[in-house]
């Protein structure tokens, strides 16, 4: 099955805006979404989680952020601490 250029758009807008959802829901904190971009490169980041997608539409999703940004959210959401590496 071939899926046109429109169907495709709206596939990744859809999956955004669930992702985006679901982050309100699971992280219950104030953030800030920077516009979505594709990567035609390497991407060296030192923290961050890969959600890939299969199906009709293939990719990799990437939540990228820095040390303090991951403890906060793990703080917030097990109302713990959490130091080092788990």
């Amino acid at each position: 099955m071939s899926v046109t250029l429109q169907e495709r758009s709206k596939y990744i807008k859809d999956i955004l805006n669930g992702t985006f959802t679901s982050l309100k829901t699971v992280v219950p904190i104030n953030h800030n979404v920077s516009k979505p971009k594709l990567l035609e490169n390497h991407l060296a980041i030192p923290f961050g989680v890969l959600i890939r997608i299969t199906g009709d539409i293939k990719g990799k999703l990437i939540l990228a952020g820095n040390s303090t940004m991951f403890a906060s959210i793990g703080e917030t959401m097990f109302g713990m601490t959490l130091k080092g590496e788990q």
